[in-house]
C-alpha cells in the first residue's frame, strides 16, 4: 500500500478547464484528512531557442493584473490523444509561427 490513498472527493466549483474542491485520504496508519484541491487537465510547454534568442510570447494574465506576461510557449493538454510533445509544437506553431 501507498502511504495514502484518496478516499472521496467532492467538487465545490466548476470552470470551463479546471475545478476545485475537496479531497480526502486516508493514511497507512488509518488517519484521514481533506484538502483543497484543484483539478487541471495539465499543460505542455517548450523552450525555444536558436542561436541568438529565446523565444518568449506575450500573454495578457488578467487575474493577476499582467496585460503582458513573458510566458514561454505553452498550452493544455486539451485535444484527446494528443502526447504533450505534440501539445507543445502545437503551441509554438500558433504561438510564435
Amino acid at each position: 500500500m501507498s502511504q495514502f490513498e484518496s478516499i472521496g472527493a467532492e467538487t465545490k466549483w466548476g470552470g470551463a478547464f479546471i475545478r476545485a474542491g475537496l479531497e480526502r485520504f486516508r493514511y497507512a496508519d488509518g488517519a484521514e484528512v481533506t484538502r483543497d484541491k484543484v483539478w487541471h487537465p495539465g499543460a505542455a510547454g517548450i523552450i525555444a531557442v536558436d542561436d541568438e534568442r529565446l523565444w518568449l510570447t506575450r500573454q495578457p494574465r488578467e487575474a493577476v493584473g499582467e496585460p503582458a506576461s513573458l510566458e514561454i510557449p505553452a498550452g493544455k493538454l486539451d485535444v484527446e490523444g494528443e502526447p504533450p510533445l505534440a501539445t507543445a509544437k502545437r503551441e509554438l506553431a500558433e504561438e510564435i509561427g
